[in-house]
């Protein structure tokens, strides 16, 4: 996905269609690699998105990020200025659990190479800019993780 136009920071960026809950046979077309749609996974359910929606690339230094609206929509916003013909990315490990591991290449000068998909697994610089941007829903589900994050030497306000 690519600015068609420049976006300032925290400009909405894309509206993204999560309203449909993935059933079994979902989950098995998107695993076998038969449809175009992508797999989005909270803690009670796992949403399909229909294409285009799954296709924002991860990068180490991401330039969007989710942002559930007070009327429970989904919106990629602007973390920082997008340029016009910028590639608009977020980062994988933002909202995220679990414990897969991939090898990253988004050339990012900041890049981690290997990504643990667990927040709390990020380095602290990482960690320290993502914990404002988390969805509600994540800091309630992980409320015990998100308050030990919080309290951290490196990660607190006052240090």
């Amino acid at each position: 996905m690519f600015a068609r136009r420049p976006i300032r920071v925290g400009e909405r960026v894309w509206r993204v269609d999560d309203s449909r809950t993935a059933t079994p046979d979902d989950i098995a077309r998107v695993e076998h690699r038969e449809t175009d749609a992508r797999l989005d996974y909270y803690p009670e359910r796992t949403v399909l998105l229909p294409f285009p929606h799954g296709t924002f690339n991860h990068s180490c230094d991401p330039n969007a990020y989710d942002f559930w609206a007070a009327d429970g929509a989904r919106y990629k916003v602007a973390r920082r200025d997008i340029a016009a013909g910028e590639e608009v990315t977020t980062d994988y490990s933002i909202n995220s659990w679990g414990d897969d591991t991939w090898r990253c290449n988004c050339v990012a000068q900041r890049c981690r190479r290997d990504i643990e998909i667990d927040l709390f697994a990020l380095p602290d610089e990482f960690l320290r800019e993502y914990l404002p941007l988390l969805a509600s829903w994540y800091r309630h589900a992980f409320a015990e993780q998100v308050a030990a994050a919080e309290r951290r030497p490196g990660l607190r306000q006052d240090s």
